[in-house]
């Protein structure tokens, strides 16, 4: 007898000034168990940081006020503990010196639109799982340290 343990929806933010592209992430990403907050602003992205434990964040690259890059290298400098993948999904920064850019500032992944909605879906469900795992390692870590903590004082 197996049994399931149902998990919190994980959290995903996903910026794009195009309403229509956060409509397709949204639309493809609806079977999962997931909320998504989409954001078309730097202001909006950085409210929905500080407000949520991100799972996994989806940046576009070109935008009117800032470019994902930029955005994406604040976003390491003011929340250097947050560990959030990120993946890049442009249309318009497909070159190598693009990619290569947005994997040195540590993306996971770097795509290009369009998308094969399949292959987007699948690799949100594998990033996802990896960030899950990892967030429960942090957790189990932190409670064997504070157990440590606690022997060592008694």
């Amino acid at each position: 007898m197996s049994v399931e343990i149902e998990l919190p929806p994980q959290e995903i933010v996903v910026m794009d000034d195009n309403k229509n592209n956060l409509y397709v992430v949204q639309e493809l990403l609806s079977d999962m168990n997931v909320n998504i907050h989409c954001v078309e602003t730097p202001d909006e992205f950085f409210k929905t940081i500080n407000e949520q434990d991100v799972d996994l964040i989806i940046m576009d690259i070109h935008m009117p006020e800032i470019d994902g890059f930029e955005i994406i290298k604040m976003y390491k400098e003011e929340f250097p503990e947050n560990r959030a993948p990120i993946i890049f999904l442009t249309a318009q920064y497909g070159d190598s010196e693009s990619v290569l850019k947005g994997l040195s500032m540590g993306a996971i992944d770097y795509l290009t639109k369009p998308i094969d909605n399949r292959v987007f879906s699948k690799k949100v469900e594998v990033f996802l799982r990896e960030s899950r795992v990892h967030k429960q390692l942090e957790n189990r870590e932190k409670v064997y340290k504070k157990m440590l903590r606690q022997l060592r004082f008694h």
